[in-house]
């Protein structure tokens, strides 16, 4: 009788015994996929905000072979690649004390500083794909595109911290184009 009660403690001791706490942060939320481009610098930010949470997710990145103008853009299927890096294309989730306007602050020239960052993790690596489908509209003269942003294999740091994700959406944003 006795051996079985050991057994069972044992059994639950073993179980029982935690390595360390998972932290699961959630760096993928509902939002709306807003964007800013300066085509003078080729410079564009693709970004989305849950305001609720005080939360932004935004990926930055300079390149001379995007153009946002849908009329320019390839639509052969073959989405647009940018390859992240710490530096010049990057994608960065912040968490703030207070809620923010998207649109003043990744669009604005000089970002207000009122906005105090709580949390904030940058990518180190990865790809975030472009890509572009072509619909017809109900009118047969406009054209609308829906861009797709797909980040992959992308890896987060933070204090003390690191998040890796295979893929996250960041989001779509449809356009319509009227051709002249």
């Amino acid at each position: 009788m006795y051996r079985y009660i050991y057994l069972l403690i044992i059994i639950l001791t073993i179980t029982g015994c935690s390595e360390g706490d998972i932290i699961d942060v959630s760096i993928n939320f509902d939002g709306e996929l807003q964007n800013c481009s300066n085509d003078i610098d080729n410079t564009f930010v693709f970004y989305k905000v849950d305001a609720d949470n005080k939360r932004t997710l935004s990926l930055s990145f300079t390149s001379t072979t995007y153009d946002s103008t849908p009329d320019s853009i390839s639509t052969d299927n073959e989405p647009t690649v940018i390859t992240l890096d710490e530096t010049d294309n990057i994608l960065i989730y912040r968490e703030f004390e207070t809620a923010i306007n998207g649109s003043t602050y990744f669009c604005a020239s000089v970002p207000p500083s009122m906005n105090e960052i709580s949390e904030e993790y940058t990518s180190t690596d990865g790809t975030a794909e472009i890509s572009l489908e072509v619909f017809n509209d109900d009118d047969p003269n406009n054209i609308v595109y829906q861009r797709t942003i797909t980040l992959k294999n992308i890896t987060f740091i933070g204090d003390d911290i690191e998040i890796r994700r295979e893929e996250l959406l960041l989001g779509s944003d449809t356009q319509v184009v009227i051709p002249q």
